[in-house]
């Protein structure tokens, strides 16, 4: 978050999303208020930035291709455990750890920390990858 101040000095600031989305924010005694829906940041290395008293216009409308470069982190999990901490501290080199409900090949589809799909693990040549079984629906 980018902060500015107005010539109120009414607390302003900027929340940038993944380095390419720019929505002014109001910083509010209940917390921050976005003021108007993301828009593309336009420029490059955040040229608006140096000129703190122009942002970048609200008035842009967010394009769904601009969405569609947004980064997603995603992870493949195939299980987890819980253990007590004496228990982690013994683990070495060469240790296995037994994973709860791990019957099949499958893995969870986790995007940024929400599980949104499910899959198989299949072999690709002398790697692994996931093949999609199911994606938002009911994931």
């Amino acid at each position: 978050m980018v902060l500015f101040k107005d010539a109120e000095e009414e607390r302003m600031a900027a929340l940038i999303i993944a380095e390419r989305l720019y929505a002014p924010v109001a910083l509010t005694a209940g917390g921050p208020q976005l003021l108007a829906a993301p828009t593309a940041i336009a420029g490059s290395n955040w040229e608006w930035s140096m000129n703190q008293n122009t942002p970048p216009p609200a008035g842009q409308t967010l394009e769904e291709s601009t969405l569609d470069e947004l980064p997603v982190a995603l992870a493949f999990e195939i299980g987890r455990t819980a253990m007590p901490l004496g228990e982690v501290r013994q683990l070495a080199p060469g240790a296995v750890v037994a994973l709860a409900d791990v019957t099949e090949a499958n893995v969870d589809i986790i995007a940024n920390g929400k599980r949104v799909g499910r899959g198989e693990i299949v072999r690709i040549g002398e790697s692994l990858g996931v093949r999609i079984l199911r994606m938002f629906d009911n994931a």
